[in-house]
């Protein structure tokens, strides 16, 4: 039993489900086993939903095959399908949560990991569901294998499953195993008759068996009318039979041209079916059959729906066992395309002689004696003559001289040698001459007795007189090869020469013979070719290749050349070789005295630069000496009048004490300005290393902002979403470029006017736009904003936005300015978003 259900098991594929009855346990095993064991060899994905101790035995018997449980789910091809998600015990059951399952698992195969799936389900539990649940549940399954590449078994205990899960069984699997029996399940009988048992297993059995047994007689039968089907459908005939009134009481093969069932023709007669005039024809053919009691054969035009339709028809009285007419058997030949191919052929013989007297080339056909038969426009056209006054004419009116014999000869041997391609020179009736490419070929009649010739004859004599001219051009060409100041070889691609002209042999003192003996690489010195090959290949691809190497002359003396070299026809070589002695020792001289310039200019440079360093260490220490001149100034006063007031004693009351504040603020401002000079320098100078982190970019800007000092009358004002990204940056680097960009935003402002600090997220990136609404900046002034020590205003050192953009780029990020001259301006630092 067990190998029939192999068996069975390996003719099931993907896209089909089936189901199986058992009523042993033994049964219910060797089916799974085959099951899985065949979906493993094919490489699939197995789900299983089924219980412990069936695949605790699957999974013994596996094991004993060298197939261990790990190692298939290691690689993940065994799927386990938890059963609180196929059905619910405390829910309506619905297939959803089946379906979601399977389409889960099925994904593995979309991405190609398996060829397909194969699903084990045990269905023990489908017996506490209603019938509709069951077709539901059968119905999704239906609908997923039908979709997807997967084979679906379900398992089914007779001794268990009630009527209704049974029926549904019956309905819903195309194929059933029972006790290693297959029945397609192709039909259903009624519960009521069949189902209604005492002993469950032993009614089965008996079903299943009169199933069987019914589908192999049925399947007979079917066989049998198939058979006579075929060969009625197959047969290009138009079967019919008439009743005495010319009525259709059978009929078969109807033509699809007539688009109708035969239920569209019975019981009525041809005079209720088509048009009056068609049904007259026919009426006439088979009332002749009738009367005369003989077979009647006619062949008939019909037309159909605007079809013209042709046919043989063949009409035969009927007779009974009285010997009297009850009606006719009829049939109707289709000769539609025979009639269509006839008229076919007629058009391509009309193509043909329309072909031949639209083609280029003319055509000429003789008799054996030479004499026209036929010619085309054209060949008339070519001989300066009409078509009638070619024919009966001799085809040796139109040749002399030697072309004349010519003509004889081959027409006398014709039959032996065949046909060929001959150069004739024709006469012209205005006497000029028409060189012609004539082939031939020889018609014989049907003893195999030569009847004559057809050639096709094209006009060559521009062709000719190309030909002459070409001949003349390598005649130039050759001269100017000869006298040509360049040496010129011609080679093959193993580098054996060819030709060569005059001047290379004049270069290399060889006569032309011995050059035509040697290689290329006979010419030129071995550690040479070694050092720098000649490129071949490259020069046979396509390109164009010069070359400069050494030659060696006949008496051993080498000597520089440029070789110019490209691929011609044939795979040959030509190359251009000239002698560049002279270009050498003038390049030689040229690189001397480029050498010396060179130390010249190196020398130059150098004193250029110490003098440009001087320059800008004078002009630096200029502007910061006079930037921090000022507030040492400020300084200097202070501290001598804060020493005037204590050297008198008049410091006393609270007048006193804020007056002495007021002047140590003043001291403190301008050692910040100092310090703010000397750390904008530094910034410049030393090297940038970013100490990168997640920072919060809304706090950030609102802690940049609180320790700048803003002057009444102007607002600042912050656009920053509450939940703005967190950004991968140095939070020092960046506090220190808003700042710096605030200041100059406020001191850009005289009077009233807006600062706002927006950020944006653009894709990848995050944008922090500092905009005011101050002067602007000047166009001739834009480019220059960037530059160290460029300031416009009357204090600062001009390194503000120069360590800005350092500090920008050493975050991966940029700064950019737009601006426009008294309306406001809009900075922008752009810094990449970072991977969270």
């Amino acid at each position: 039993m067990a190998g029939r259900i192999h068996c069975r098991i390996e003719d099931l594929r993907p896209g089909e489900h089936a189901g199986v009855i058992f009523s042993r346990d033994e049964d219910q095993i060797s089916v799974a086993l085959a099951f899985l064991c065949q979906g493993l060899e094919n490489g699939e994905l197995i789900a299983c939903q089924t219980n412990n101790r069936l695949f605790e035995t699957l999974q013994e018997m596996l094991s004993e095959k060298d197939i261990s449980k790990q190692a298939l789910t290691q690689r993940k091809q065994l799927l386990i399908l938890p059963g609180d998600r196929v059905y619910r015990v405390d829910e309506p059951f619905t297939p959803q949560g089946l379906i979601s399952v399977l389409h889960e698992a099925y994904r593995a195969v979309g991405e190609g990991r398996f060829r397909a799936m194969r699903v084990l389900l045990e269905m023990t539990w489908a017996s506490s569901l209603t019938v509709d649940e069951i077709s539901s549940f059968f119905s999704a399954i239906d609908e997923f294998v039908c979709q997807n590449n997967c084979l679906i078994l379900c398992q089914y205990d007779g001794r268990l499953i009630s009527h209704a899960a049974m029926e549904a069984a019956l309905r819903c699997h195309p194929i059933l195993i029972y006790e290693g029996e297959a029945f397609d399940n192709y039909c259903y009988l009624s519960p009521e008759k069949i189902l209604r048992w005492d002993f469950p297993v032993l009614r089965l059995r008996q079903f299943m068996s009169s199933l069987k047994k019914r589908r192999t007689l049925e399947l007979e039968v079917n066989e049998r009318e198939e058979n006579l089907s075929l060969a009625l459908h197959s047969a290009p005939l138009i079967l019919f039979r008439h009743d005495k009134d010319l009525r259709y009481i059978w009929i078969s093969n109807i033509p699809p041209e007539f688009a109708m069932r035969p239920e569209d023709v019975l019981g009525r007669t041809d005079m209720e079916i088509m048009d009056h005039a068609e049904a007259r024809k026919l009426m006439e053919i088979k009332q002749r059959a009738l009367e005369s009691e003989k077979r009647v054969k006619e062949e008939i035009w019909l037309s159909w729906e605007g079809k013209q339709l042709f046919f043989e028809l063949t009409a035969e009285p009927v007779k009974n066992d009285d010997g009297c007419i009850t009606g006719l058997i009829c049939s109707a030949l289709n000769l539609t395309g025979r009639k269509r191919s006839e008229d076919a052929l007629r058009m391509a013989e009309e193509n043909y002689l329309s072909l031949l007297q639209s083609i280029n080339e003319g055509i000429w056909s003789v008799d054996a004696d030479g004499r026209t038969i036929f010619v085309n426009k054209r060949m008339a056209e070519m001989l300066g003559c009409r078509e009638e006054e070619m024919l009966s004419r001799s085809i040796f009116s139109f040749l002399d001289g030697k072309d004349r014999e010519l003509c004889r000869t081959y027409i006398d041997s014709s039959l032996q040698v065949g046909s060929g391609l001959h150069d004739f020179e024709f006469l012209r009736k205005d006497g000029s001459r028409m060189h012609a490419l004539l082939e031939a070929s020889p018609f014989l009649d049907p003893l195999g007795n030569l009847s004559g010739f057809v050639a096709a004859v094209l006009d060559i004599t521009e062709r000719k007189h190309m030909e002459d001219a070409l001949r003349a051009s390598e005649e130039k060409y050759r001269n100017l090869v000869e006298q040509a100041s360049d040496g010129i070889v011609l080679c093959r691609t193993s580098g054996a020469i060819l030709a060569v002209n005059d001047q290379l042999c004049k270069m290399t003192g060889y006569r032309e013979d011995e050059l035509l003996k040697m290689n290329c690489s006979d010419l030129i010195p071995e550690e040479e070719l070694v050092r720098r090959p000649l490129h071949i290949d490259e020069v046979m691809s396509g390109k164009k290749v010069v070359l400069e190497r050494v030659v060696r002359r006949r008496d051993g003396r080498a000597f520089p050349v440029e070789i110019s070299a490209k691929a011609l026809q044939n795979n040959t070589i030509q190359a251009m070789v000239r002698d560049i002695s002279e270009r050498k020792k003038a390049e030689d001289a040229l690189i001397r005295y480029k050498d010396q310039l060179e130390d010249l200019v190196a020398e130059r440079t150098d004193q250029l630069q110490k003098a440009e360093r001087l320059a800008a260490i004078g002009e630096t220490a200029s502007m910061i000496g006079h930037d921090l001149r000022n507030p040492l100034q400020a300084i200097t006063c202070t501290i001598y009048l804060a020493k005037e007031r204590l050297r008198s004693g008049c410091l006393s009351g609270e007048l006193d004490n804020a007056t002495l504040k007021e002047m140590l603020d003043s001291v403190d401002e301008s050692v910040r300005y100092m310090n703010k000079v000397v750390s904008d320098l530094q910034d410049y100078a030393r090297p940038l290393r970013a100490e990168m982190a997640w920072i919060d970019v809304p706090k950030l800007i609102r802690g940049a902002l609180s320790i700048i000092y803003v002057p009444e009358g102007i607002e600042v004002s912050v656009r920053v979403k509450s939940d703005f990204p967190k950004l991968l940056a140095d939070g020092g680097m960046l506090k220190r470029i808003i700042i710096n960009l605030v200041n100059n935003a406020v001191q850009s402002i005289s009077g009233l006017g807006k600062v706002t600090v927006s950020a944006l997220e653009k894709g990848d990136r995050v944008e922090i736009v500092v905009s005011d609404s101050g002067e602007g900046i000047a166009g001739d002034v834009m480019p220059k904003v960037f530059q160290p020590l460029f300031t416009t205003k009357a204090k600062g050192v001009g390194m503000g936005l120069s360590v800005c953009r350092r500090l920008a780029e050493a975050m991966g990020g940029e700064i950019t300015i737009k601006s426009t001259a008294g309306v406001g301006t809009d900075v922008t630092i752009a810094l990449p978003l970072g991977d969270q």
